[in-house]
């Protein structure tokens, strides 16, 4: 759910502080009584009204949300769980999209807007906005596989652009966490280069999208929204 001044905030009432002042002059109402609080909390089927105007407009959402495994990034979807899952007590679920795609098993930062042009900005390869993985891999990379990895790889369907590589740590039974920077987002993309080099991801976290790092604090499933300052961060890359 989002509280009462944002909504207003977004939908171009005012600021949050202009905000506080109409609810305080009882200028607000929520299903037709006033309010007290600008903290107050909407339900999706919740009637505002500023000086017994409607305001249905609500724009630019900017959420980051910790992506649990087996939710998948697409709105709909007969057989699995979808993000959207997690936002359903927002107002107007039906506007937001993610911004890039995860795998269903692959877990970590996802950005969640109604922005399209932000999204645009984010994901187009031309725009080249870094994303940083951890990666769990079946074996150890070496000094040869690191340099392909930084030529870029080909597939037949793509060319991966030059991505960075660096061991985090290594694992019993021959396993090693792996950091790596990519600056697009092809299907499967991270997973199909280490199978180039024959070190098969057993776990994939998305820790990074330009300088916006996920919240160590939100655990798989929740989202908070975005600060100014990362908001900034990420429109100026």
């Amino acid at each position: 759910m989002i509280r009462l001044d944002r909504f207003l905030a977004n939908s171009g009432i005012g600021t949050r502080a202009e905000v506080k002042k109409l609810v305080k002059q009882k200028q607000v109402k929520v299903n037709g009584k006033s309010i007290k609080s600008p903290n107050q909390k909407l339900k999706d089927t919740d009637q505002v009204m500023v000086n017994n105007q409607i305001v249905s407009a609500l724009v630019d959402r900017y959420f980051m949300f910790n992506k649990p495994t087996g939710v998948i990034t697409a709105t709909r979807d007969a057989k699995h769980q979808t993000f959207l899952h997690y936002f359903r007590e927002e107002v107007h679920v039906e506007k937001l999209v993610a911004a890039g795609r995860l795998d269903k098993d692959t877990t970590g930062l996802l950005v969640v807007t109604d922005d399209g042009q932000f999204v645009h900005e984010i994901i187009h390869p031309s725009k080249k906005v870094p994303k940083i993985y951890q990666a769990v891999i079946d074996g150890q990379l070496t000094e040869s596989d690191k340099e392909l990895f930084g030529q870029g790889m080909q597939f037949k369907d793509f060319t991966a652009q030059p991505a960075q590589v660096k061991t985090v740590k290594l694992l019993p039974q021959n396993q090693s966490i792996i950091e790596v920077t990519i600056h697009e987002g092809k299907y499967h993309q991270v997973k199909r280069m280490f199978e180039q080099v024959k070190k098969p991801v057993l776990q994939l976290h998305r820790v990074q999208i330009g300088q916006l790092q996920l919240d160590e604090r939100l655990k798989p499933g929740e989202y908070r929204d975005l600060t100014d300052e990362e908001l900034i961060m990420l429109k100026t890359k």
